[in-house]
Parts: C-alpha cells; sequence; structure tokens
C-alpha cells in the first residue's frame, strides 16, 4: 500500500498517546495503528514525501528491508506482535532511513573524482555472503559495521528513544501512555549499550581481516573477468552476463583500484557489455579518467544507439553540469575541425588557383625568352652574313 506525508509530528504524537490510553495495548490492531502513526512520523521528520509499504511473510529471517528501485519498505509482521513496541518502531525508522539516504545522494563524479576504498565500507551488500567464499572472515560484521547500516541503526535508536522521551515528559502521570513511555526508555537505553558492544565488536574483525579481503575481492574480480571472456569469444557462451554487473558492483564497494578500473573497461569494450560499463563508470569507488571516458564515450556512439542525450541520462552520478560542459567542448572541437578542414580545402583551391596563374606567367617569360632567342639567332647570322 501507498502511504503519503500528511499532519505534523505533534498532532501524530497525540494520536499515539490517545490510543495508548484508550484502547487495549495488547491488541494487533491498536499496536498496528501505533505503528502506523509512527510511520508517518518519521515520514515528517525525514521528509520523505510518499512510501510503498508491504509486509514480509511471518517466517522470513529478516526485520525489515529497503527496495530503492521501487521505493517500498518490507516490514515483518512478527516484530508488530512483540510485548515491547522498540523492534517494530526501530524497524520502520531503519528503513525509512535507507530511503533518506538514498534520496540524499547527489551526483558528484567527473574525471579522476571517486571515493576511496577503505574499512568500515559504506555499503555491503549481503548478497556478498551467497558469492564470495572465505575462510576466518566473518562477512556478517561487515554488513554489521558499513557505514549506511550503522547511520539507520543509530538513527532508528534516536528516533524512537525522542518518541519515548516527548511522551514520557509530555503525557500525564498516572496514564498508561505515560507508564508505557517510561518502561520503553529504560529498554532502549540497554538496547544503546547492546548496539555498542556489537558494533565495536564487528569493526575490529574488519579491520583485521580488511587488507586479506580486498585481496580476496581483486582477485576474484580480474577471474571472472578472464572467465567470461574466454567463455564469450572462444565457447561463445554469454550464460553468466546477467551476473557480472551485479557481482562487479557489490565487489567494487569493498575494494577498487585502478587496474581493477581500467580491466573492467577493456572488459567491457571487448564483450559489448553496454550494461557493465555504465556501471563501472557510475560506481563511486571508480576513478575514472579523461583518456578512459573519452574511450568508452566514442565506442558507445560508434557501436551502439547511444546519442550524447542518451549517455548523460544514463551516466547519473556524474555532475550534469560538468556533461554539459564536456559534451559541448567536444562538439565545438568537432565544428572547429569541420571548418578547419573547410579552410584546408579553400587553401588546396587557392594554391591551385595561384599555381595556374604562376603557370601563365611562366608561358609569358617562356615567350619572352624564346623570342629574345630566335633574335640573337637573327642578329647572329647577319652579322655572319655581312662578314662574308
Amino acid at each position: 500500500m501507498i502511504i503519503k506525508k500528511e499532519g505534523n509530528t505533534v498532532g501524530l504524537i497525540r494520536q499515539i498517546e490517545n490510543i495508548l490510553n484508550t484502547e487495549k495495548y495488547r491488541d494487533l490492531s491498536t499496536k498496528q495503528k501505533i505503528c502506523m502513526l509512527y510511520l508517518k512520523y518519521t515520514m515528517l521528520c525525514l521528509d520523505i514525501n510518499e512510501i510503498n509499504l508491504e509486509y514480509l511473510n511471518e517466517t522470513s529471517l529478516t526485520y525489515g528491508s529497503y527496495v530503492k528501485d521501487q521505493n517500498l519498505i518490507y516490514i515483518n509482521p512478527k516484530e508488530i506482535k512483540n510485548k515491547s513496541s522498540i523492534s517494530a518502531l526501530t524497524t520502520i525508522s531503519h528503513e525509512l532511513r535507507h530511503c533518506f539516504q538514498n534520496k540524499q545522494m547527489k551526483p558528484f563524479k567527473e574525471f579522476n573524482v571517486f571515493k576511496k576504498s577503505s574499512y568500515p565500507i559504506e555499503v555491503f551488500d549481503s548478497y556478498l555472503n551467497f558469492i564470495l567464499s572465505v575462510k576466518k572472515i566473518d562477512l556478517y560484521k561487515y554488513y554489521y559495521s558499513s557505514r549506511l547500516e550503522k547511520d539507520a541503526r543509530d538513527y532508528s535508536i534516536k528516533s524512537v528513544k525522542f518518541l519515548y522521551n516527548v511522551m514520557f515528559l509530555e503525557c500525564k502521570k498516572g496514564t498508561f501512555a505515560h507508564k508505557w513511555a517510561k518502561k520503553e526508555l529504560k529498554r532502549i537505553q540497554k538496547l544503546e549499550k547492546k548496539e555498542e558492544k556489537k558494533y565495536n565488536k564487528s569493526y575490529d574483525h574488519v579491520e583485521k581481516t580488511y587488507r586479506q579481503l580486498t585481496h580476496i575481492v581483486k582477485h576474484q574480480i580480474l577471474s571472472l573477468i578472464k572467465i567470461n571472456s574466454y567463455n564469450i569469444t572462444e565457447k561463445k557462451n554469454s550464460d553468466l552476463n546477467n551476473y557480472i554487473k551485479k557481482h562487479f558492483e557489490n565487489y567494487l564497494y569493498v575494494y577498487c583500484d585502478d587496474e581493477i578500473t581500467n580491466k573492467i573497461i577493456e572488459y567491457c569494450i571487448q564483450v559489448d557489455d553496454v550494461e557493465t560499463l555504465f556501471m563501472c563508470l557510475n560506481h563511486p569507488y571508480t576513478r575514472i579518467t579523461e583518456k578512459q571516458f573519452k574511450e568508452c564515450v566514442n565506442y558507445l556512439q560508434k557501436n551502439s544507439f547511444f546519442h550524447e542525450q542518451d549517455i548523460v541520462s544514463f551516466l547519473v552520478n556524474w555532475k550534469k553540469e560538468f556533461l554539459a560542459e564536456y559534451f559541448n567542448k567536444n562538439d565545438e572541437m568537432i565544428d572547429n575541425s569541420i571548418s578547419l578542414d573547410n579552410i584546408f580545402e579553400n587553401c588546396k583551391k587557392f594554391v591551385k588557383k595561384k599555381n595556374l596563374k604562376h603557370f601563365k606567367n611562366l608561358q609569358i617569360k617562356n615567350t619572352h625568352t624564346n623570342n629574345n632567342i630566335n633574335k640573337n639567332v637573327n642578329i647572329n647570322k647577319k652579322q655572319k652574313y655581312c662578314e662574308k
């Protein structure tokens, strides 16, 4: 279902207070109403205009998830049934925070502008758990300590804690809402300490194993390029194509360097993989030089149906002003090259005309010289005749 931003934060908190004081908290319908009001409250706080909400199967192992392409959040209904509201409310604000993070990402790329690989990793997709086979490295700790996940957890805990604090201070003493807020505040303080401990443990593990993981990831990327290049060029088999883009995209968040970027670009041009090429150009962790960019643009224009506008629309992580300036500059250079060619052609015509003119002058000079020669011959003849 589609939920839209509406109301105001104070009004929504008052509604939660009223429901707690007038309805049975143990009833599932009461808990669902509180969750829905809190979702709308968080949307106002994060300035999210609209979100799709769906419920997971209760047997699912996840509390919730966010699908950015569909502007959709999933919530496990099992969390709503819990005695404490903390798990359900923190899950809602956690997933909405991911939506906020996605909307905050602005195009930043231009030549040699990129994010440097480091730990804690910014994005660690759970998909990596299935495609990376590693020993003595706990990949869940990489996910848990990743920057976007930590930000979402920190925000969700602070947001829910703030709600409880407001209700504890504003609700009348002795009411169920006041007692409820007081109990939940004690529980969430325990959760904060538990979260800090768990994060520090995860971070320590990442710090110790990150270098080892970067070597594994680099080897995986280069091996995958060799295998698929061979399959496509020699065996004419492209079965792996559907997986290449997703594999590379997730690997690059863990580690990327200039060699990897160059190899992926070469691979994409060699096997005509346009989707993976755009992924590589857009990826926050790939450093793209002017030479590489020009090579990619030339390839796209020559070997596909992409025009300048199409290329610009697909380069979503690149500054629009930068792209406009780059393509305008190249258009001017093309125009200038045409005008120079025209000038060169005109020059050739001019030279030809000039040569013809010189040729005429040369002919005139030659006739003069010939006449002079003839005159001299005649004079010589006369002189000889006289002498006789």
